[in-house]
């Protein structure tokens, strides 16, 4: 270790408490702020395949979206808390009803949602199914 003129003291890795053991060189870099839709070749070949550059603004306007930081930090924070699956109601009634979990996740009740955004409408299962 190494004492600078100033009262930290920095190891050789520069962790001012000499805990970094090492450099973490075989990992990629984050994936955040970038474009999902207009990095992926094979995405935009399909889309001009089958006659779908009509969808062209929206998914390059969604992919931008969806490569963010601010979203995909929203997803991390979803993925914390796992779906509940509650087989009855409080009287004993079969509901067969899936939470989101007992905590509301900031990420499950934010107003930047990527769908509002892009202009997607998803569908659930059993609405697909009912339809």
């Amino acid at each position: 270790m190494t004492r600078s003129n100033s009262s930290t003291v920095a190891g050789p890795l520069g962790d001012p408490y000499g805990y970094a053991t090492h450099d973490v060189l075989n990992q990629p870099p984050a994936l955040a702020d970038y474009d999902v839709y207009g990095s992926d070749p094979v995405l935009q070949s399909v889309v001009r395949t089958f006659d779908a550059e009509w969808a062209e603004q929206k998914l390059r306007d969604a992919g931008q979206v969806i490569g963010s930081a601010h979203v995909q930090e929203l997803a991390r924070q979803a993925n914390r808390q796992l779906p509940e699956l509650r087989t009855h109601d409080r009287v004993g009634n079969r509901v067969d009803r899936t939470f989101a979990g007992t905590i509301r996740a900031p990420a499950r009740r934010s107003r930047a949602a990527p769908s509002p955004i892009c202009g997607i409408k998803a569908k659930t299962a059993f609405a697909a199914r009912s339809a």
